[in-house]
Order: C-alpha cells, then sequence, then structure tokens
C-alpha cells in the first residue's frame, strides 16, 4: 500500500470540514439537510481512497446521522471537525496502527505493477534473519523480481458473479434445415437446442508471515509485500485461466478449450514459418464467422517473427500483412500480444471477447497480529486472496498451436 498522499489528503480534510460546517448550519436553521449528507458521504470515500483506511472511514460515515441527532439535542454545541472526528476514531486503534505501520485491518485496492521485492528462502516466517547483508540507513533502487508486463485477465471482459454459482447459456442450431417450400406442401421445421454450463467461482490466495521488528526496520517492505503477493497471485491466476483443467475447484481454462491447431494450405509445407501458421489461423476462424481479437505470444516467439530471413539472410517477414501500432505488433490488423504466460514457442489467436473473467471478490489484501500465536511472538500475518471464475462462451473462437514444427 503506497503511503498517504499528504497534499491530497490536506484537501479532502478541508472540504470535509466545510461540508460539516455548512451542514451544522442547516441544522440550526432546520432546513432539509439530504444534499449536503449525500456530498459528506462522498468525501469520506474520497478519504478513504487516499489513506487506504477504509473501515475507519465507515465508522465516520455511520456517524453523520448521528452528528445531526446530537447537534439537535444540544442546541449550541458545535460539530467536531473532521480532523477531530477521524483523530478520536484512530486513537482507539493506536496501537495497532504503530505496529502495521498504519496498514492494520482488512482494505481493499486496485491491482498495480511495479514493486519492491526481497530475497525470499524456504516457506516460513520472515525474519531479520531472511536479510543478507547489513540493513542500510538509506535505501536506493531494490534489486527485485521483475512484475509480468500482461496478465490474461486484461485481455477478457470482466463481469460480477452475484451468487453462490454462475451459469451461461450455449444455444446451437439444433435439428431440421431450412428448405424450398412447394406450393401447397408444409414448410421445412428447425429448432433451438439450449445448454447451461453451470460453474462455481474458486479461491486463489495465499499468506506470508513477518516479525515486527522485520517490517519497522525495511521501511519499504510493507509496500513491498503488497504488491509482490499480488504479483505472485496474478501469476497463478494467468497459469489457470490459460491452463486449467475441468473438474471440481479449477477453471476451465481457454488453451484445453480452443481448437487445436492443424497446419493446412501454404502452412502445412517445409517452408512454413510462424506466419504461416498466424495467417491460416485467422483464416481458420474467419471461415467460423470470427474475429480475432489478439494473438497471444510468448515474447520469444513475439522476436523471433521479427527475425525470419530467407536462406541469403534476407529479411522476409510479410510486410503487406505486418504494421505497428503504437509501439504493438499488429499482424493481418490483429493486435499481437507478449506475455510470459504463455509457452516460449506456442501461440493463441483467438477473439478474447468471447472469455469472461468473472469476479465474485475482487483482490483484498488483510493483515492480523492475532492469527495463531502472532501475538505473543510479535508477528503479523499477511494474506492476499481472491474468489473468481472464468466463462468461454465459445471455445470455437480460440485457435492454440505451438510452433515445433518450423524450423526458421
Amino acid at each position: 500500500m503506497s503511503e498517504v498522499n499528504a497534499d491530497a489528503l490536506k484537501i479532502v480534510e478541508k472540504q470535509i470540514d466545510d461540508k460539516l460546517f455548512a451542514f451544522e448550519g442547516k441544522i440550526k436553521g432546520n432546513f432539509d439537510t439530504t444534499d449536503i449528507k449525500n456530498e459528506l458521504n462522498a468525501l469520506t470515500v474520497k478519504f478513504a481512497e487516499v489513506t487506504m483506511q477504509k473501515d475507519a472511514v465507515e465508522k465516520l460515515s455511520t456517524q453523520l446521522d448521528a452528528i445531526q441527532t446530537a447537534q439537535k439535542d444540544q442546541g449550541n454545541s458545535r460539530i467536531k471537525t473532521f480532523n477531530q472526528i477521524a483523530s478520536d476514531i484512530f486513537k482507539t486503534r493506536q496501537a495497532e496502527l504503530e505496529l502495521l505501520k498504519s496498514n492494520s485491518g482488512k482494505f481493499r485496492f486496485d491491482v498495480d505493477n511495479g514493486q519492491e521485492s526481497l530475497i525470499r528462502k524456504d516457506v516460513g516466517t520472515v525474519t531479520l534473519g531472511n536479510v543478507t547483508g547489513a540493513l542500510p540507513t538509506t535505501i536506493g533502487r531494490t534489486v527485485s523480481p521483475l512484475s509480468r508486463k500482461v496478465h490474461v485477465r486484461s485481455l477478457l471482459s470482466n463481469s460480477p458473479i452475484t451468487g453462490a454459482t454462475y451459469s451461461f447459456p450455449v444455444i446451437t442450431d439444433g435439428e431440421g434445415s431450412v428448405g424450398i417450400q412447394t406450393e401447397g406442401s408444409a414448410k421445412a421445421q428447425t429448432d433451438t437446442d439450449i445448454e447451461f454450463e453451470l460453474r462455481s467461482p474458486i479461491v486463489f490466495a495465499h499468506f506470508q508471515r513477518y516479525s515486527n521488528q522485520i517490517l519497522g526496520d525495511i521501511p519499504f517492505l510493507m509496500n513491498y509485500i503488497s504488491g509482490r503477493m499480488i504479483e505472485q497471485l496474478l501469476n497463478k491466476e494467468d497459469d489457470e485461466i490459460l491452463n486449467g483443467a475441468v473438474g471440481a475447484n479449477r477453471l476451465d481454462g481457454i488453451l484445453p478449450a480452443a481448437t487445436a491447431y492443424v497446419p493446412t494450405g501454404s502452412a502445412n509445407v517445409s517452408t512454413a514459418n510462424r506466419y504461416s501458421y498466424l495467417f491460416d489461423s485467422i483464416s481458420k476462424l474467419a471461415q467460423i464467422n470470427v474475429d480475432a481479437s489478439g494473438i497471444l505470444v510468448n515474447p520469444y516467439a513475439y522476436y523471433e517473427m521479427l527475425q525470419i530471413r530467407s536462406t541469403g539472410l534476407e529479411y522476409t517477414a510479410p510486410i503487406a500483412g505486418l504494421t505497428f501500432n503504437n509501439g504493438g505488433l499488429q499482424f493481418a490488423g490483429v493486435p499481437v500480444i507478449q506475455s510470459t504466460a504463455m509457452a516460449a514457442n506456442a501461440f493463441c489467436v483467438g477473439d478474447w471477447k468471447e472469455a469472461d473473467f468473472l469476479t465474485k471478490e475482487g483482490i483484498s489484501v488483510q493483515m492480523s497480529t492475532e492469527d495463531g500465536d502472532n501475538f505473543t511472538k510479535n508477528l503479523v500475518t499477511i494474506r492476499v486472496e481472491e474468489r473468481i471464475g472464468l466463462a468461454i462462451y465459445r471455445p470455437t473462437a480460440f485457435i492454440y498451436g505451438t510452433f515445433t514444427r518450423i524450423s526458421s
């Protein structure tokens, strides 16, 4: 979690203070306070976004009605400023806030990329014993594991799950066929088949345990932990979205559900290259009325495609079908996306709108000093989890293959 932006916080606090006194004036004059209350609620949400102290601000928000009642009962008593109210709330949790560096309780935030890192050993409690070398008094750049540039969820649409399960209908043409009617004869009859696919969301989660000493001695560590643990979860999520095996407590992965690529036409010759396979895959989808929206490959395959040369060492990339848009490669008008989530020599061509990333519970970070014997050992447990699902509406909209038959 990033540190509070002091300037932004002061601005929001000032806005809330102004609204509180406007609220007080309306109460004294027996005016309708609905508009001010709505504005105060919106500002408390904004404060929560700035400070990440969601639970404390929720308590503040619930006090608005009580403020109105108390003001009417006490006549001339003044409403506390926002700083005074927030201070009262935070004082009741001061020890916990100090222990966790103002990161206590449960909070949620959107996923971000790019985090610091820490040397890790076998799974266990992270203490100062996990640190190699002396602790510096100042820290410059931190050497850390690098984050994956593209996660698969970013290629998919996103919808919420409201129930314990989710389902979607798969509609296909049924029996019968359209015919040409002869005057006086019966017309041809057709029907439609509808089958509902039923799935359950699954939980991705992991936790780490840190000593209070290491959190205090390495200032940036709390920022690193929340970010890196989310990145690890997203990497696992990528693997399951792409490769998940059908079964209990698993996602139905896109690649197992996709049509296996078989070279045909000009792609089924000894001189075929990676472009031949991709042209062929786009063509196969077009023949079943599917417009490919993206080609997912590993960075290895991505840059290999830019180095295809003839025996005379001339570059032979198909210039007519190869373009760059905002620095990104497009092939026959279809964006080529590189991600280490894909195997080095594999590809998936498809209409990625035909799969939906479903969210029952978004990514959350929770911290506790009361897990197991944490309290007696001065430990903090940090847990990252989410509950998600995946719906592949049209498996035939994806083609998955490898370049293993290609020598170039």
